[in-house]
């Protein structure tokens, strides 16, 4: 007896006799955040980040939270292939990218990528909310000319509303210059141990039409992975070609009104997923190809009335994703069968805030929020005339209102803020069974589902170097009613329903020695209620549907520190160590089989992650060229698949993963910069994680050496 899942497929078949990095760091004014730095800026003392976590500009020792920041001149200079290399430096962030790329902040993860509700952290582009109906998938964005990216830890249901339970990923790109010409380009090549080569470029230009009124800033990136896994298909199967472009209109008709409209990108066809065994070959015949696209537009309006000020964020998103899949001999016909999935999202969103805050004893905001989310997605399987499989489409549309009001006492020294949201959303269900019987109906489902959520912090400033606060925050996703073909094995089987996660936290952020030493600490508390959890029910003969259910309760300490320090001139040090020890409550049950014990940790949910990171700068003679040199490693603990073939459940855990990068740069008093890199320096092959069928020739393992060379030119700017 055999059993061949599919991570592509709601169904789960069991048939007899079938046969690395230049900086992304969060450095800031008396603040080091827990990212790896190697940076190569001027010699200076830390300096000071202004963030808009809470919807208003402040700086970010001065918010009471834990927010991990990456800014620009690092990330454009950084050697990495995609956000997801940048945030798996930051401790307590992992992404994992079998194919489809999850988010997991402070161990709190998706129970899957597709089909298994969504994402339990917030991921915006600027002002757009990327999210999906019931699939916990993000797009691994680029990160050339961004202003930066703010990771804002822990529940944010209050201002950010669902599916930000664990927290939220804002990526911010530059907003164009309205009084400046600026360029700028980047261009690299790299060589993998084993594999193909790499090749990449970049460009961004800014365009002030009419100075101080008007302008436009355009990006555009072309970026060639080379790959390292061989074949029946072919040689260096998993390469990827991504293609991006962004654009932003700024207007400013007078001093009170602003205009912001924008459009993004992106292309990303992949030859064949980056699983393998352990010899880096992968044995499937068939097509594995795949392909993620997107169009995200949004349009931004803010008018400042004397007292209030009102902005509107409009956005829709328009996307599209192909994936190729070789099942095997799943049904016994002597011969491979394929499957193709097709995954369609059309979103549209509207926010609309009132804000009040001139400096003053009171600041608040009110605001509502609105969502219309459509899914359509199908599944065939090939060779053709084979049998179609399932055709569904999910759709949610919800609205929201929200306010937080802040009182400052004691000439500001002492924050008090409060905040509260409710949410109600509406999702429908349609679907059409062609498998295992073509004659079952198109049958539908609708449910409504509502929250309400808390926030309440209190911050004391007792100097400019420090800042001491405590919080309470909850956050929620929305739930959603069982598959048809799962209510037809299951009657009365009740809908996954909102799970919401309460967070409390004490931190401090601080400086010391002349702002030269940057530090932050946070202790906090998860209390995990109703978890959203994939468990299989019996469908047809041999045959496993995949139910969402509430899988009992998930609690557990956790721990964040982060610390960055100007030991000389020249020497810049960080490190950052994240521990969460969330765990179930109980035993949790699939199939008659236990698929979590009590105690044990949820999927893609690491309990230790750690960075150390040093950068070394020095000038060259007289020349006015200057040299540095970098490296850094990261630290991710073991963690589990915890997949189910058919009734037994498999708990198959990953390798602790350590990764080592160095790099080499050479910057030129004339606005250029060379550099070498090499990422995995010490070439370590860890399994991250195995295979959602839990076969040993699914594995994702960490990448061989890749070694290469980038150049920066800039025109113009800051």
């Amino acid at each position: 007896m055999a059993t061949h899942t599919n991570r592509n497929t709601k169904l789960h078949m069991q048939v007899a006799n079938s046969a690395a990095f230049v900086v992304c760091v969060c450095v800031v004014s008396e603040l080091a955040t827990a990212a790896s730095p190697e940076p190569t800026r001027p010699n200076r003392a830390l300096e000071e980040i202004v963030v808009t976590a809470q919807r208003r500009q402040e700086r970010l020792q001065d918010v009471p939270m834990t927010i991990a920041v990456l800014d620009s001149e690092l990330l454009d200079q950084s050697t990495v292939q995609g956000l997801t290399d940048s945030l798996n430096r930051v401790p307590g962030v992992t992404m994992f990218d079998g194919g489809r790329t999850t988010i997991t902040v402070r161990g709190v993860s998706a129970a899957g990528s597709s089909f298994s509700g969504s994402s339990p952290t917030g991921y915006y582009l600027d002002s757009t909310p990327f999210g999906f109906v019931k699939s916990a998938m993000v797009p691994d964005a680029t990160v050339f000319d961004l202003d930066r990216v703010e990771v804002l830890k822990g529940p944010q249901g209050t201002l950010y509303g669902a599916n930000s339970i664990s927290g939220v990923v804002r990526i911010l790109t530059n907003d164009p210059n309205m009084d400046e010409l600026e360029a700028k380009g980047m261009a690299s090549l790299s060589s993998t141990k084993g594999g193909g080569d790499g090749y990449r470029g970049d460009m961004a230009v800014n365009v002030p039409i009419v100075t101080g009124k008007l302008a436009v800033r355009a990006v555009a990136g072309y970026n060639h992975i080379g790959g390292w896994i061989d074949g029946p298909a072919g040689k260096d199967l998993n390469d990827s070609d991504v293609g991006n472009f962004r654009m932003k209109v700024a207007a400013k008709p007078t001093d009170d009104f602003s205009v912001l409209a924008s459009v993004w990108s992106s292309r990303r066809d992949n030859n064949a997923p980056p699983t393998s065994d352990r010899f880096d070959r992968r044995l499937r015949t068939l097509d594995e190809s795949s392909m993620e696209d997107f169009d995200a537009y949004g349009l931004q309006l803010d008018y400042a009335f004397p007292i209030v000020t009102l902005s509107s964020r409009t956005s829709y998103i328009d996307y599209r994703r192909r994936d190729s899949s070789d099942l095997g001999d799943a049904f016994g016909l002597g011969e491979p069968i394929g499957l193709i999935s097709t995954f369609k999202s059309h979103v549209f969103a509207e926010e609309l805030l009132a804000s009040y805050d001139e400096g003053g004893a009171w600041l608040w905001s009110l605001g509502g929020f609105y969502r219309d989310a459509k899914d359509p997605q199908d599944q065939d399987f090939v060779p053709e005339g084979l049998v179609p499989a399932l055709v569904w489409f999910d759709s949610s549309r919800s609205f929201a209102t929200f306010g937080q009001v802040t009182r400052r006492l004691f000439d500001k020294k002492i924050e008090v803020t409060a905040g509260l949201r409710y949410f109600r959303d509406r999702v429908e269900q349609q679907e059409y069974i062609h498998f295992p019987d073509p004659t079952l109906p198109v049958d539908a489902t609708s449910k409504k589902f509502d929250a309400t959520t808390p926030r309440f912090a209190v911050s004391w400033r007792p100097s400019d170097d420090l800042s001491l606060y405590a919080s309470y925050s909850r956050g929620f996703r929305s739930g959603f009613e069982q598959d048809v073909i799962v209510q037809a094995s299951r009657p009365g089987l009740p809908p996954a329903n909102p799970d919401k996660l309460t967070n409390y936290e004490i931190g401090a952020k601080g400086s010391a020695w002349g702002n030269l030493l940057g530090y932050d600490l946070a202790v906090y508390y998860l209390d995990w209620n109703d978890v959203q959890q994939g468990v299989q029910v019996p469908f047809a003969e041999d045959t496993y549907a995949l139910a969402i259910t509430n899988a009992g309760s998930a609690s557990g300490f956790g721990f964040d520190a982060a610390i960055n320090a100007h030991l000389t001139d020249s020497l810049e040090v960080a490190a950052g160590f994240s521990m969460n020890d969330l765990t179930f409550d109980r035993d949790i049950y699939s199939g008659g089989s236990v698929l979590f014990a009590k105690g044990s940790r949820l999927r893609h949910s690491p309990e230790y992650t750690a960075s150390l990171s040093a950068a070394y700068k020095f000038s060259l003679g007289r020349s006015g060229y200057t040299g540095a040199f970098s490296t850094s490693a990261n630290y991710t603990s073991a963690n589990g698949s915890n997949v189910l073939l058919g009734t037994e459940a498999q708990p198959p855990e990953g390798d602790e993963i350590l990764l080592a990068r160095a790099s080499i740069v050479l910057s030129s008093p004339s606005d250029w910069e060379l550099s070498l890199f090499s990422e995995n320096i010490t070439d370590r092959r860890s399994t991250i994680e195995y295979g959602s069928s839990g076969d040993p020739d699914d594995l994702r393992r960490l990448p061989p050496r890749r070694i290469g060379l980038q150049v920066e030119y800039r025109f113009g700017g800051q």
